[in-house]
């Protein structure tokens, strides 16, 4: 019986789609961005000439919890994420006061690459 409880219960922190893998979004001036969500809770944005940012975070069900590099690894934001499908997936802000990565992350869209 606890291992059925247990195993509801990890079932209930589970996103419907996993973030973990390979996406592409839209960068400024009509330039492609790259994100790689990795299973170790690392990820990097890039674009073909740099990395632009990189960080870790963690999901539980709909919510992702970002920490990046460029507002400081100790400052959070917290996005609900809004799958359309398994491929596509979009932002919308809950929590953040890194203003720069609010602006970038709200209402982002990316697919799968």
């Amino acid at each position: 019986m606890t291992k059925i409880i247990l195993f509801i219960a990890l079932l209930a922190t589970m996103p419907v789609h996993p973030i973990t893998g390979h996406w592409i979004a839209a960068g400024p001036n009509n330039t492609k961005l790259f994100i790689d969500f990795n299973k170790d809770g690392t990820f990097k944005v890039y674009s073909k000439t740099a990395t632009e940012n990189s960080g870790r975070y963690h999901t539980s069900i709909d919510t992702i919890f970002m920490y990046d590099n460029n507002c400081g690894t100790q400052v959070g934001g917290k996005y609900l994420l809004h799958f359309y499908g398994p491929d596509s997936v979009s932002f919308s802000l809950l929590q953040d006061s890194c203003g720069e990565r609010a602006q970038e992350v709200n209402g982002a869209r990316m697919k799968r690459g």
